[in-house]
C-alpha cells in the first residue's frame, strides 16, 4: 500500500461519511418546497374573507363603544352630583358652602324637643315640613337598607332661588337620604323600593323660582321622600326605637334648623 493511499484512508476515517450527500440535499429541497406550499395555502384562505373580518371587527368595536359608554355613564351618574332641572347651580353651591353641623345626642331619649309649627308642622318660618309618621296614616316602606317616609313641605311664596334641605340622624350621625326628582348631592348608593331602583342622595333642592304648584294661602306645597338608615332589618310594622333627626333648611337670606322625632 502506498503512502498516498494510506493518507486518503486516514482522512476518510476522520471526516463524516458523505456518501449519498447529494441525493439527500435534493430530497430536503423538495420537502422544503412542499412545506412552503402547505404553509402558503392557509394564508390564502385567511386573506380571502377580509371583508368578513372587517365587518366582525367593526361590530366588536361598536359593541365595545356602546358598553364602554354605558359603563362611563353609570360611573358619572354614581360620582357626579345630580342637580334638579332649573336650579341655579351657583346659588346652590353657595348654600352648600354654609356647612351642615348639628349637635349629636347619645340616644333617642335625649332628643331635644321637636320644633312644632302651625297645625303640627315642624320647623319655623319660612319653611315647614310635615309627615304622617306618627299617625300611621302613611306607613314607612321598609328595605334591607332602612325605612322611607313621605314628607311634605311648605315654603313661603315670597321666597326665590333654591332651597337646600339636609337632615341627619342625631344619634348615629348618618345623613338622611333623599330620593326622587328633588334629591341632589353626590350619590351615596342605590336601593330597591317597591320594585323600583332609587338613587340615594344627602340633599334636597327645591326650586322656589319654579314651584310645582300655585301657592295656597301664601305657601307653596312640595312633596318628597326621605330614607333613614336602619340596620337590623326593621319593618314598617315594628319600627323599633324612635329616631331623633335634625334638619337644616337654607335659603338665600335665611338658615333654619329644627328637630323631628320619628
Amino acid at each position: 500500500m502506498s503512502l498516498r493511499r494510506d493518507m486518503h484512508a486516514a482522512f476518510d476515517e476522520l471526516l463524516p461519511n458523505s456518501t449519498g450527500m447529494a441525493d439527500r440535499m435534493v430530497r430536503e429541497a423538495s420537502t422544503a418546497d412542499r412545506r412552503g406550499a402547505a404553509l402558503a395555502r392557509p394564508m390564502r384562505v385567511i386573506r380571502a374573507p377580509l371583508a368578513l373580518v372587517a365587518v366582525l371587527l367593526l361590530i366588536a368595536l361598536v359593541v365595545g363603544v356602546l358598553a364602554g359608554g354605558r359603563l362611563l355613564a353609570d360611573w358619572k351618574r354614581f360620582i357626579k352630583p345630580s342637580v334638579p332641572v332649573g336650579i341655579n347651580i351657583t346659588q346652590l353651591h353657595q348654600l352648600e358652602a354654609r356647612g351642615f353641623d348639628l349637635p349629636s345626642v347619645k340616644g333617642p331619649d335625649q332628643c331635644p324637643p321637636t320644633t312644632s309649627g302651625v297645625n303640627g308642622w315642624w320647623g319655623k318660618s319660612p319653611v315647614y315640613v310635615h309627615s304622617w309618621i306618627s299617625s300611621g296614616y302613611i306607613p314607612p316602606v321598609s328595605t334591607s337598607w332602612g325605612l322611607y317616609f313621605q314628607f311634605h313641605a311648605e315654603s313661603d311664596a315670597a321666597l326665590t332661588g333654591p332651597l337646600l334641605v339636609r337632615a341627619r340622624d342625631l344619634v348615629s350621625g348618618r345623613d338622611l337620604m333623599f330620593v326622587g326628582q328633588h334629591a341632589t348631592g353626590p350619590t351615596s348608593g342605590t336601593d330597591n323600593v317597591n320594585g323600583t331602583e332609587v338613587v340615594l342622595r344627602p340633599e334636597l333642592a327645591l326650586d322656589a323660582d319654579h314651584p310645582p304648584a300655585a301657592a295656597m294661602e301664601g305657601f307653596v306645597p312640595w312633596g318628597f321622600d326621605v330614607g333613614i338608615s336602619a340596620p337590623g332589618g326593621r319593618t314598617s310594622a315594628t319600627i323599633g326605637p324612635p329616631f331623633c333627626t335634625g334638619w337644616q333648611v337654607d335659603g338665600r337670606d335665611f338658615t333654619e334648623t329644627f328637630v323631628v322625632g320619628v
